[in-house]
């Protein structure tokens, strides 16, 4: 008989074609060989009931034995066991959506100021002081919770009233925020450093400390533990210092898990500085981080006609791509490649996917298999940047 087993590596399933010729050859022996076992038989109907049986309980086993597996685990089995590490499912994350601000120099929007995109306002992160060139990036999360897309150059209503303060633009599309966090992103973030979570003073549980923050869509973590300074994808990084990259957040809470997570004495750097007020202490602690630039991704598919292909197949894949993208957003300091894109279409039946490039747009490079955004940068990417090419 063909049975499912279980050793040191989990649960090992039989197909279940196998599973059924075993007990074929088990009624075989008890009732002759010469037995019809098709499928209108009341034999060849044990079997079948048989066969169905066992693998259920095979799939049952494997269900139980994936479920206490971070990797496997799906769903609320998913939030069971992350729960014992300590990790919970992050609720109602806003969207983030860096914006240029313009206006006379040295004016300073104060964090808080809203702007619109003419149906959702944003929250500034940050003070952001107008710079000598008459403009400054600042980062602002939605007031409203949810999967709300903003497209690039959407944002451009001032809702705040500030002396000096002239315009705002979003040259970048949103990175668009969930209800509840999906169990690829979800499954990521524990992973990204392996249940540091509980830790104190090691790079990665400032990592994964500041990733469970609320509204904390992305965030990466680096140091300089030499005595020169260092200097990473551009980004200078002082002697002896920490350098984090968050993308949303409120700035008071990243300061705060900066001041509970860090090594006491590190040095930090970023274009923004956060502060947290100790209470215990009556200090002020001051920190640099970075607030992460959004890139536009662009994504050409090169795709031939099948059977099934339908007039509208451009669209097919654009949908597919940005069904995928809604589950797996980009983060921090991340290779993104067409191979990885090409999940969006494991099940796709509409045309035959022949190659997926990628590239950033306006970077003046030429499309490639696979693109690298720094430690300083996240891709976003919107529907008008794919496009699709017949071969």
């Amino acid at each position: 008989m063909s049975l499912f087993s279980i050793d040191s590596t989990g649960v090992i399933t039989v197909d279940s074609s196998g599973i059924k010729e075993s007990f074929i050859e088990a009624y075989k022996g008890a009732l002759g060989a010469n037995i019809n076992t098709e499928a209108g038989t009341f034999q060849g109907q044990m079997i079948l009931n048989d066969t169905e049986m066992l693998v259920y309980a095979q799939n049952q086993c494997a269900l139980i034995a994936n479920s206490l597996s971070v990797l496997t685990a799906k769903g609320s089995a998913l939030d069971i066991v992350a729960n014992f590490w300590g990790y919970y499912r992050k609720q109602s994350v806003a969207t983030v959506v860096n914006c240029v601000i313009s206006g006379t120099e040295n004016t300073t929007i104060p964090a808080g100021s809203l702007v619109s995109d003419g149906s959702n306002n944003f929250k500034l992160l940050d003070d952001v002081t107008i710079g000598a060139r008459g403009s400054a990036i600042g980062q602002f999360q939605c007031t409203v919770a949810g999967a709300i897309s903003v497209l690039s150059n959407s944002v451009t209503e001032i809702i705040t009233d500030v002396d000096g303060w002239d315009t705002v633009t979003n040259n970048s599309a949103g990175i668009t925020g969930y209800e509840t966090e999906s169990d690829n992103a979800f499954r990521a973030r524990i992973t990204a450093n392996w249940f540091n979570i509980r830790a104190r003073g090691a790079l990665g549980a400032i990592w994964d400390n500041m990733a469970a923050l609320n509204n904390v869509v992305s965030v990466l973590v680096r140091e300089n533990p030499s005595n020169t300074d260092l200097v990473i994808d551009g980004f200078t990084l002082p002697e002896h210092s920490v350098f984090v990259c968050v993308a949303g957040g409120d700035s008071s809470e990243i300061a705060k898990c900066m001041y509970n997570q860090k090594t006491i004495g590190a040095d930090t750097s970023g274009n923004t500085i956060v502060t947290y007020y100790d209470d215990k202490t009556g200090l002020t602690n001051t920190y640099h981080i970075e607030r992460a630039e959004e890139v536009n991704l662009s994504v050409k598919v090169s795709y031939s006609s099948s059977y099934y292909t339908t007039e509208d197949v451009q669209q097919q894949i654009k949908t597919a791509i940005m069904g995928w993208y809604a589950e797996n957003s980009f983060r921090i300091g991340q290779t993104i490649s067409g191979n990885m894109i090409a999940q969006a279409f494991d099940d796709f039946a509409y045309a035959d996917i022949l190659s997926i490039k990628v590239n950033i747009v306006n970077s003046g490079e030429s499309d490639s298999d696979y693109i690298k955004t720094t430690i300083g940068q996240i891709a976003v990417l919107e529907e008008s940047n794919i496009t699709c090419v017949e071969v």
